[in-house]
């Protein structure tokens, strides 16, 4: 249950930095996903609500949207080098094609299904075995009522 919470905030996380735009590396959500079993624990997780606030038994905690995202970008290491500007790309329009004939199927022989074979011995075997000899009985014993009470309805209808 716990990490299942956890998955989910993970991907809340993400949701929420790339909704903004930020750059974030794998192993920074990662690390806020470690974070989030910390915050569970200390704060009796319930959830985060529509704006992003972590609501826990003791109030809402201050890790709102913008905190989150600052944590983050507070936790990448300073290389020195600029890390590109994240863009979004524009959507491509597709290619136009020239139209070719799609290629005919060729029908393929269907294979025959073999029939399963169940073990033969051990626990469920017997059960099967009895489950069996016991629904042919009860078959039998279920055609014999039915003719029963067809003799008995047949003298019933005779006598009135």
């Amino acid at each position: 249950m716990n990490m299942l919470l956890t998955c989910g905030m993970a991907v809340h996380a993400r949701e929420l930095l790339t909704s903004v735009g930020a750059h974030i590396r794998e192993q920074d959500v990662l690390h806020f996903w470690g974070l989030t079993c910390f915050w569970m624990q200390e704060f009796s997780y319930h959830g985060f609500d529509d704006d992003g606030i972590l609501s826990t038994r003791e109030g809402d905690v201050a890790f709102d949207k913008k905190g989150i995202i600052s944590w983050l970008l507070d936790q990448q290491p300073d290389t020195g080098i600029a890390e590109p500007e994240y863009q979004p790309q524009p959507p491509q329009p597709p290619q136009p094609q020239s139209p070719q004939p799609p290629p005919q199927p060729q029908p393929q022989p269907q294979p025959q299904p073999q029939p399963l074979s169940l073990p033969q011995t051990g626990f469920f075997a017997q059960r099967r075995r009895r489950r069996a000899k016991s629904n042919e009985s009860g078959a039998i014993d279920r055609a014999a009522r039915r003719e029963k009470r067809r003799q008995e309805l047949g003298v019933r209808l005779n006598t009135y």
